[in-house]
């Protein structure tokens, strides 16, 4: 049985469901047995609740309970006022602070790695041991590769 059929049935044992909705429940629930079995069990367990349930009475009328509470109200004028929740001033600043410190500080550690050439484009260069020999290199990031043109320096 899927879990919304379940608490469908549930709802329906509770009489939350409108009219419509109570009267497919009913004809579904007549009809299989393993939910007319979690029906009649949610409706004994519900019948056993109510049954055991301790009665609480108040040592006093409910009347003369909220008189009380009315009365204190009236005596003392005023409802009684909360401190303000505000934050103290100093943390407030630190935490700013250091935060803004956080900031500061990835942005110089950003800053330092690339001017060491570890982020960002890398260029790699050929030299020739040749001198009658010279070199072009072409790097593509799009397209990670990189192109050396080697040609014969009497070419020119």
């Amino acid at each position: 049985m899927k879990n919304d059929l379940a608490l469908k049935i549930q709802a329906c044992v509770d009489n939350e469901l409108n009219a419509t909705e109570a009267r497919e429940m009913a004809c579904l629930v007549q009809s299989d047995a393993e939910e007319r079995a979690l029906h009649d069990g949610l409706i004994a367990i519900r019948d056993l609740t109510v049954a055991n349930e301790p009665e609480y009475k108040l040592p006093e009328s409910g009347e003369f309970y909220w008189s009380k509470i009315k009365r204190d109200i009236a005596s003392s004028g005023t409802l009684p006022v909360r401190e303000s929740s505000k934050a103290p001033f100093w943390p407030a600043i630190w935490t700013r602070m250091i935060a803004t410190c956080g900031v500061a500080l990835a942005i110089a550690l950003l800053i330092s790695v690339n001017r060491r050439g570890l982020v960002g484009p890398q260029v790699h260069e050929i030299e020739s041991a040749l001198d009658e020999m010279s070199t072009i290199t072409f790097h593509s990031d799009s397209a990670n590769m990189t192109v050396v043109w080697v040609q014969n320096a009497d070419f020119n």
